[in-house]
């Protein structure tokens, strides 16, 4: 089994060594082992992943399915408010992925169930000390537990978090942080498709998107549009983006084909493109997933903040 280190880490979260042991500390590396697959085992995934796409009929951003984003948080919730447990937290999407095969720089690996719960702290932990540490306020829209939230909270206790999300059992956790994690949290009621237009964003604040975006089958536009004219301190995603697949791997053949499939959001990129182009916005960094699950890669980064009108 290999060892995640600082080189390798560095690599894929495209940044320096230096840097990087300032934020994560080696204790928080040990644990995360992995190996690549064998020909025999590899030739299997692939057959897998195969079969997975020809079956999978999930229709993303249909009307039936935020009854099932409405039950599934309400699991998460009542099982957490009865606990205080913060595993209960956890999307049942993670812990329901039993195959232990998974993406990391764009291989398959086969590690522990928990690897992609494991590095997702990493990368997290990563992106709040590099860009949110300024600021007073964290929204996250399409917030489904409050998992990214609570684990922020950590990092920057100083901070306010708003939870938004078009489902009230997803606002409704976020509310009972305020009894069970700490005072500055807050719960709002938001579909990221019709964004409230009167809902304002306060000063000094980030905005964060973590596979929200990937489920509203490219009706994003509407949404850029209100952060634009909100002017938040800095915009992250952690999105899936067709734009970043390699092609000429089979890894990220796959992956692609599994987003189309699925009918996932493929428009950010474009839609930030257009705007920078327009100068309206300024993209200050984008860099590849460095990890994902067996199907596809869903953390690419892609950070930028408003262009400020020069005065005459």
């Amino acid at each position: 089994m290999k060892k995640l280190s600082y080189p390798f880490l560095s690599k894929i979260l495209k940044t320096n060594i230096k840097e990087l042991k300032k934020i994560i500390g080696q204790k928080e590396i040990n644990g995360i082992k992995y190996r690549y697959p064998n020909h025999n085992e590899k030739k299997n995934i692939l057959i897998r992943v195969l079969k997975k796409i020809n079956l999978d009929t999930q229709i993303i951003n249909a009307k039936y399915r935020k009854k099932i984003w409405f039950d599934g948080w309400n699991e998460n919730k009542k099982k957490f408010i009865k606990t205080k447990d913060k595993k209960y937290l956890i999307p049942m999407y993670y812990a329901a992925r039993k195959e232990k095969v998974f993406r990391l720089d764009g291989k398959f690996i086969i590690s522990d169930k928990n690897f992609e719960i494991k590095i997702i702290k990493i990368l997290r932990k990563w992106y709040a000390k590099k860009y949110m540490v300024k600021a007073e306020n964290i929204y996250e829209f399409g917030c489904g537990t409050g998992h990214n939230l609570v684990d922020l909270n950590k990092i920057l206790s100083d901070k306010n978090f708003y939870g938004l999300d078009f489902v009230k059992s997803s606002v409704d956790i976020i509310n009972s942080f305020k009894q069970n994690v700490g005072p500055n949290f807050q719960g709002v009621l938001f579909n990221i498709e019709k964004p409230k237009v009167k809902f304002k964003i306060k000063k000094n604040s980030v905005v964060l998107t973590s596979g929200a975006l990937e489920q509203l089958g490219g009706k994003i536009n509407n949404f850029v549009n209100y952060l634009i004219k909100q002017k938040p301190k800095l915009v992250l995603h952690v999105e899936p983006a067709p734009d970043f697949y390699n092609l000429n791997t089979v890894e990220d053949e796959l992956g692609i084909t599994f987003h189309k499939k699925r009918g996932y959001t493929s428009n950010l990129i474009s839609i930030l493109n257009d705007r920078e182009k327009k100068k309206k916005i300024n993209i200050i960094n984008s860099f590849k997933s460095p990890f994902g699950s067996l199907m596809m890669e869903g953390y690419n980064i892609i950070i930028w903040k408003i262009n400020k009108k020069k005065k005459k």
